[in-house]
């Protein structure tokens, strides 16, 4: 039978409340009303009741008060942070000092006695710390103190001793328990080095993409399993040096070197922040150490080391001068203060600045404080920069800025360092020996001569395959010769150079040198052409090739007896010492080549002048 009052229930009906609808009517009447008062000029804004409905006034009202809120909300996240931040510092360090330190042994009762004190103290304040109520976390204290230790060295033959089936059989339980006990405490010990091992690589992940956020994040979890690894607490620094947050990032490399006081990492870290906040001394020092404590002599470490070395003594002496640049104009101050005033004007504009430079040469070659403050004052950068293929720069110019780095870097290793640590100006040296691009080529072999001096540019040098093949092209170039012979002879010393030179580019090192052995373009040249030959004999390789290929075992014995034809002592002596090498394997032809070239007799025409005395020129 049909229910009439169920017909009546509308919001059964339809699912719609009666509270809707009701708000729905009072919405339409709203609107109805505001509509009625638009048609009639009498509506305002400000007091319309259309529910919903926002004046702009209100909205603005609303947005501050959400803008408020939100930073509000962000204050507090960050205080959290802030705050979780502090309990985690305070916890470590109150852990790593109850690990770590341990009272020296002292005869005398009350010093034991208040060291004794301060070490309950030490352990009752770790105690009290945020986490140590949580008993799994002493298992992860592993003390190294003498009595900890000596108390391990028991355990250890307490565990040996129960091995033995006799006390075993004795004392069931007790062995049952010791061993379950110990086996615990070994797997949760591989366990949490398992998962810090697993969070530290999701750190390396992270670091990798350059998200230093999730990095930190996976470097945290890793150091919850293990506190006290120098490398997880190292990574943590570097991330954070990423973000530029250098008082976090030094906070971990002092945990790390309180761990590990000679970690090399933490010391590079913790001398790269003390460096980018201009604390030369302090990061000069850190330097040291890590250098001290580098057995691998790592090439990036000594590259650091130089650029906090360079940034040290220029510091230095930047502060000598400018006392001397502070007093009166005089005799003994006259030329800092000339060079000052010409460094002002030589600016980093696009105006030719030949003049300037033509004018600042004598100064430079003449005297050191005018190099330091040429050096120190950044003129030295900004006309390296001027050498940049986009830079506007006239072959004038561009001769005279070398000629002023050239003075400058003659017998500086300070210079010779800054030059390489100027990336830009760096390369541009290297393209430009490598091409053979630059009108003054002469310059440039000289420069770079000055240069190989220190270690950072001989590597550099020896190791780069188009610099090397760009001077051995040069190598027979008469203008050339010399500056390319001297830096080929050079690079040979190391073992990079030689390994290139007997490898990759033997055929073009061969030509140019038997080429130039037949016709040397000046003694100079030949001189250290033999000096690099000999080098590249020592090499079994290079000496199998010059036996073996075609055509070059009689051209090679022919060329180097006829060198012992000349009267100059040094070559002679090399060129000996290179057939020495050559003759090395009892069946190579190199030796028949040189018995038909009559090389004994030559040589024996050197022992007797040698006995004789005869005055030999000197090369």
């Amino acid at each position: 039978m049909m229910d009439p009052m169920a017909l009546l229930d509308f919001e059964r009906r339809t699912g719609t409340s009666n509270q809707d609808l009701d708000e729905f009517v009072k919405k339409a009447d709203a609107v109805a009303r505001a509509v009625e008062q638009i048609k009639n000029g009498t509506f305002d804004p400000k007091n319309c009741d259309i529910p919903g409905y926002k004046t702009p006034e209100q909205e603005a009202a609303e947005e501050k008060a959400r803008k408020k809120r939100e930073e509000e909300r962000k204050k507090r996240e960050e205080e959290k942070k802030r705050q979780e931040k502090l309990d985690e510092k305070e916890a470590w360090w109150n852990r790593a000092r109850l690990r770590f330190t341990v009272f020296d042994d002292d005869n005398d009762d009350e010093s034991r006695a208040d060291k004794a004190e301060a070490w309950a103290n030490r352990i009752v304040a770790a105690y009290k710390s945020r986490d140590a109520n949580d008993y799994s976390m002493w298992d992860k204290w592993e003390p190294k103190d003498p009595v900890t230790l000596e108390e391990k060295a028991q355990q250890d033959a307490l565990l040996e001793k129960m091995r033995n089936e006799e006390f075993e059989k004795a004392n069931p339980d007790f062995c049952t328990q010791f061993k379950e006990d110990l086996e615990k405490r070994q797997r949760s010990t591989q366990e949490k080095e398992r998962q810090a091992a697993k969070f530290k690589k999701q750190g390396n992940v992270a670091y990798k993409r350059k998200q230093y956020d999730a990095a930190i994040k996976a470097y945290m979890d890793a150091l919850l399993e293990a506190p006290f690894c120098p490398l997880i607490l190292t990574n943590i620094a570097q991330a954070y040096m990423r973000l530029n947050a250098f008082d976090d990032a030094m906070e971990f490399c002092e945990r790390a070197l309180y761990v590990k006081p000679a970690h090399v990492k933490a010391l590079s870290r913790k001398a790269a922040i003390l460096h980018m906040r201009h604390n030369f001394d302090k990061a000069f020092a850190v330097i040291e150490r890590a250098v001290a404590a580098d057995e691998t002599k790592n090439p990036d470490l000594m590259e650091q080391f130089f650029q906090i070395k360079v940034d040290y003594e220029d510091a230095h002496g930047r502060a000598d001068l400018q006392k001397h640049l502070e007093q009166p104009h005089s005799l003994e101050t006259w030329h800092l203060h000339t060079m000052q005033s010409l460094l002002e004007k030589l600016g980093d504009n696009d105006a030719d600045q030949t003049p300037l430079l033509r004018a600042i040469l004598p100064m430079l070659q003449s005297d050191h404080e005018c190099k330091l403050l040429f050096r120190t004052s950044g003129s030295l950068l900004r006309i390296c920069a001027r050498l940049d293929d986009e830079t506007p720069v006239d072959d004038d110019e561009k001769r005279a800025i070398l000629e002023c780095i050239l003075s400058v870097a003659i017998d500086d290793s300070c210079t010779q360092h800054r030059l390489f640590l100027d990336v830009p100006f760096r390369q541009w040296i290297i393209d430009a020996i490598s091409n053979n691009s630059s009108s003054h080529i002469d310059l440039l072999l000289n420069l770079l001569d000055e240069c190989m001096n220190v270690k950072l540019w001989k590597t550099c040098i020896a190791s780069n395959m188009p610099v090397l093949r760009g001077l051995l092209t040069m190598l027979t170039g008469k203008a050339t010769a010399d500056g390319a012979a001297n830096l080929l002879f050079k690079a040979s010393e190391l073992e990079s150079g030689r390994l290139i030179l007997t490898t990759a580019l033997v055929q073009p090192a061969l030509s140019a040198l038997l080429t130039t052995l037949a016709h040397p373009p000046s003694t100079t040249s030949l001189l250290h052409t033999v000096g690099l030959v000999h080098n590249l004999t020592n090499h079994a390789v290079f000496r199998e090739i010059v036996a073996t290929e075609a055509n070059v075992p009689e051209q090679m014995t022919q060329r180097l007896v006829a060198l012992l034809e000349r009267r100059d002592n040094i070559v002679a002596k090399r060129t000996l010492a290179i057939l020495l090498n050559l003759s090395l394997d009892a069946s190579t032809r190199l030796r028949s080549d040189m018995a038909a070239a009559n090389v004994h007799q030559h040589v024996l025409s050197w022992l007797e002048r040698n006995q004789r005395g005869s005055p030999i020129k000197a090369g």
